[in-house]
């Protein structure tokens, strides 16, 4: 793997975990100094981020952390409201007995991670994975495609709406819903709770979002 992609995931995390906060300045010699690394895949890999849209070039200051803004993650949770509980219905369409219980499976081992420990970050992953499942279950490319273009922010936004007590156990609540009605092929009543969990993660995701602004 090239090193600037190597630098890449590491400054992804860096950003999801705000060891790069919103907002902040990129500081390409101090990360140079820091990684032991040369500035050119530095850049190479903030060019990346950039694309992600986790970063901004701003001629003035340098490349600035994204910092969120209440239209972005309205417009990011519209596009996935959509097209989600569009790819559930299709799944239902035309998922096999075997693809339908390799979601189920996947809740299952969530179950016993949140079991074991509610706050493990590899959650978060599962989480993503349960989505993707679910999209890659439409078999529609473009669909896919589309979920793709935005999968950075949706992961970053994921993390944010991770924080709380007992949100692992109230998104996997939610996830078991959608699986009842995948079970059950019942394709309305899945749109419907795919629908109903993505309007809760954004009202989540709104008020923690309001919480770092006001400093609380």
């Amino acid at each position: 793997m090239p090193y600037y992609i190597q630098l890449y995931h590491e400054m992804k995390r860096m950003i999801y975990q705000q060891e790069l906060p919103p907002g902040e300045r990129v500081n390409e010699s101090k990360l140079s100094k820091d990684l032991g690394v040369s500035r050119s895949p530095i850049r190479e890999a903030m060019r990346l981020l950039e694309k992600d849209g986790l970063v901004i070039d701003d001629e003035s200051a340098g490349f600035i952390v994204y910092t969120f803004k209440s239209a972005d993650v309205k417009h990011i949770y519209q596009i996935r409201s959509a097209l989600e509980s569009l790819a559930v219905q299709l799944l239902i369409e035309q998922a096999t007995t075997a693809e339908r219980l390799e979601i189920g499976n996947l809740l299952d081992d969530i179950d016993d991670r949140i079991h074991k420990n509610d706050t493990d970050p590899k959650i978060i992953d599962m989480n993503q994975q349960f989505h993707e499942m679910i999209a890659a279950g439409s078999q529609n490319p473009y669909l896919v495609k589309q979920l793709h273009s935005i999968k950075v922010l949706t992961y970053y936004f994921r993390v944010l709406n991770f924080e709380g007590a007992g949100r692992a156990r109230r998104i996997q609540q939610e996830h078991r819903a959608i699986y009842e009605k995948i079970e059950g092929s019942d394709a309305a009543g899945a749109a419907y709770e795919m629908q109903k969990h993505l309007a809760q993660d954004l009202q989540h995701l709104r008020r923690v979002i309001n919480k770092d602004d006001s400093g609380v």
